[in-house]
């Protein structure tokens, strides 16, 4: 019998929310960092307030916070990369609006 295999779309919102739901599993910043960085996160739809609630933020330094939080304020939303930048250079925001 011949299985009736429908593709099912998801639109971009949806599959980005479902990747930054996986940013909750990291309390560690170095762990989300390697997870960006190989690719097993990958969005650009991140709000800030949820990662402001995750282990990886909370557990990181003020500097960090404090990039971030300007960050997040530049754009609605976080993208993975801005939290690599900020994890290595806490000044990058300040730096690139100077």
């Amino acid at each position: 019998m011949a299985r009736n295999l429908l593709p099912v779309k998801i639109n971009a919102d949806q599959s980005s929310n479902a990747k930054a739901k996986g940013l909750e599993q990291y309390n560690d910043l170095t762990e989300l960092v390697d997870a960006i960085e190989s690719h097993v996160i990958d969005t650009e739809n991140i709000p800030l307030n949820s990662f402001q609630d995750s282990g990886a933020y909370q557990g990181a330094s003020k500097q960090f916070q404090d990039c971030i939080n300007i960050a997040g304020k530049i754009g609605e939303k976080l993208g993975d990369q801005e939290i690599v930048h900020c994890s290595e250079n806490s000044n990058y925001y300040e730096d690139i609006a100077i």
